[in-house]
């Protein structure tokens, strides 16, 4: 079987961003379809070839906007294989319309090949009648130089249902504790709810798809500067109006309701998100200011990045900060406007 796919990045790296894309996808179809057979990929397009019926595995794909089953064939083919698959494509229907995508260069535009192509069907079929605004069947032809893929069906990816297709995905409200899964526009942001004491993973450079994947499988919130992105019913995704960092704290806050506990905050690395762990204070006497070393009795480490941490100064700066930024744990705090929509 013949899959047409399509997907999309946005932004100024749109280019170098749909090549990640596109090689993400293809990954996480070979690990899915083992007879898997990319043959082409295109900007905004991969053609797969496999021997079963992949429906189920491409409703599950983040990354892609649509893909459509479909059947290859050369221009001077066309004719023949479009009345081929209008053969069950109109069968129980009564208006249908030909749309064309083409790539390339051609003696004739498109609106005058899905003219010639509609009079084609119409002269093999003429029960049915063309509707170009509401018809029961679109026929999709994208041509491509000389190579013609023809299909009768778009069907939308994963990342691009309305919100109320959410329970055929799976639900995508996080449980528990919010956990957060923060893009590279929002950099700083991940660092400070890491000193909050949350759990905010922090990926760099990386297409959409991979944060939806993931997000996904740890049941994480994702915080986000791009509106497409944000805008998925996959999973659960907040586009951050603010620009300043303070302001961004106020508005995730409010926004999922947190709240400012003292006890929970510098328990996680700033660096990389793991959990700290105590450590003897005999041990890392060499590796702390003296002054650090004589004026405080407990100190934490960071297990991957081998940082050690503890309540300083800069602790006391940071709670004095946070303690404005964040609305604490009392009821009678004031309450922070949320940014204009």
């Amino acid at each position: 079987m013949l899959y047409l796919l399509r997907f999309a990045e946005t932004g100024r790296e749109a280019q170098a961003r749909r090549r990640k894309t596109s090689r993400d996808i293809v990954a996480v179809l070979g690990a899915e379809i083992d007879d898997l057979r990319v043959l082409s990929t295109d900007t905004g397009r991969i053609l797969v070839h496999t021997a079963r019926d992949a429906l189920p595995t491409l409703k599950t794909v983040h990354g892609l906007s649509s893909f459509s089953p479909c059947r290859h064939c050369r221009l001077d083919e066309l004719e023949a294989s479009i009345v081929e698959l209008c053969r069950h494509a109109v069968r129980d229907a009564s208006s249908f319309c030909v749309r064309i995508k083409r790539v390339g260069t051609h003696a004739f535009t498109s609106a005058e090949m899905a003219a010639s192509l509609g009079a084609c069907i119409r002269q093999q079929f003429p029960a049915i009648a063309v509707d170009l605004d509401r018809p029961d069947v679109v026929i999709g032809v994208e041509i491509r130089q000389v190579d013609c893929y023809v299909f009768d069906r778009v069907i939308p990816g994963a990342d691009r249902r309305p919100n109320a297709a959410r329970d055929s995905i799976g639900n995508t409200t996080p449980a528990g504790p919010v956990r957060f899964l923060v893009d590279q526009m929002l950099g700083p942001l991940a660092g400070w709810l890491r000193l909050l004491g949350f759990d905010s993973a922090y990926l760099h450079d990386v297409p959409d798809c991979h944060l939806v994947r993931r997000a996904r499988a740890e049941g994480r919130v994702i915080l986000t500067r791009d509106r497409q992105l944000s805008e998925t019913p996959a999973v659960t995704a907040y586009y951050v109006y603010s620009t300043s960092l303070p302001r961004q704290l106020i508005e995730v806050a409010e926004l999922l309701d947190l709240r400012y506990d003292p006890e929970r905050m510098f328990t996680r690395c700033s660096l990389c998100n793991r959990p700290v762990e105590p450590v003897e204070k005999a041990s890392i006497a060499t590796r702390v200011p003296r002054v650090a070393y004589q004026q405080y009795d407990e100190f934490t480490f960071c297990r991957t990045c081998d940082k050690l941490y503890w309540k300083g100064g800069q602790y006391r700066r940071i709670l004095r900060q946070l303690r404005h930024l964040v609305a604490p744990t009392d009821d009678s705090a004031r309450t922070v406007r949320r940014p204009p929509q």
